[in-house]
């Protein structure tokens, strides 16, 4: 990350402060039916992937088919009885927005010299006693990690609401072998997070709403608890928390709602 990166867009929008009531399974697929028809396939899968991985556009857009792998777990349950639930595995999904603040400085600047447009915000009202206006901002540096691998269960919703979960697999199957899941009109790099952005917002809403949605479905349609949805998603904050809910992952999809 380049030299100016400040500290208040270093606390930009993060899906722990995003979670909204989750408005339900049939609002999702209706949504993700009107972008199909008239976005295209592609489009549409975009919306699912995001939504079915809970994951930051960047990190879906980056997405290839060899990160996902369909299989049968065998898992047992608190009764003791073994049961077959079909999964696709995500393994090796990257991971954005992690960052690590190597130093700091403090920039100066006047009255004349303040930006006239949004970021004129991220200075303070008035200036110091010397004049000046005063912010503190950091040079960080990018860490590559990748997410945790997770399941997304074929069965989690019922049988007439499972076609966003097997259109995905389809499409998957359609695009081994490829770069990217989601390339550009070019074919020489993956769309841009921008295009989507205007896509989507013409259904009202961003992708990130589609984040904090899946984090709200983890909750109260599969009924995981805080530390089980934030280690499904990988999050790092609430560490405590995180601390409890490590159940690893035949664990979680155990708690997964499953329908025959």
């Amino acid at each position: 990350m380049p030299r100016g990166y400040t500290s208040e867009m270093y606390h930009r929008r993060s899906v722990e402060k995003d979670i909204q009531e989750f408005e339900g399974w049939e609002v999702i697929l209706d949504r993700f039916d009107k972008i199909k028809r008239e976005n295209g396939w592609d489009i549409s899968q975009v919306y699912g992937a995001t939504f079915l991985t809970g994951g930051r556009i960047n990190e879906v857009l980056n997405l290839t088919a060899k990160m996902f792998t369909f299989k049968t777990e065998i898992i047992t349950l608190s009764d003791g009885r073994d049961i077959a639930r079909d999964v696709l595995e995500v393994s090796k999904m990257p991971l954005e927005k992690h960052y690590e603040k190597k130093s700091h400085y403090i920039e100066r600047v006047t009255a004349d010299k303040l930006p006239k447009n949004v970021m004129r915000r991220l200075f303070p009202r008035e200036p110091n006693a010397e004049g000046f206006y005063e912010r503190k901002r950091f040079e960080v540096e990018k860490i590559a990690e990748v997410r945790k691998t997770f399941d997304i269960p074929m069965d989690e919703v019922k049988k007439d609401w499972r076609r966003m979960h097997l259109e995905f697999k389809d499409f998957l199957d359609y695009n081994k072998g490829e770069p990217w899941l989601f390339p550009s009109h070019t074919k020489r790099t993956h769309m841009t997070a921008g295009y989507i952005w205007k896509i989507f917002n013409k259904y009202g809403i961003y992708p990130h709403y589609l984040r904090g949605q899946r984090a709200s479905c983890l909750i109260s349609w599969n009924g995981l608890s805080m530390e089980q949805m934030m280690e499904w998603m990988s999050w790092e904050e609430l560490k405590t928390a995180m601390h409890y809910g490590k159940m690893g992952k035949s664990k979680l999809l155990e708690k997964f709602k499953r329908f025959e």
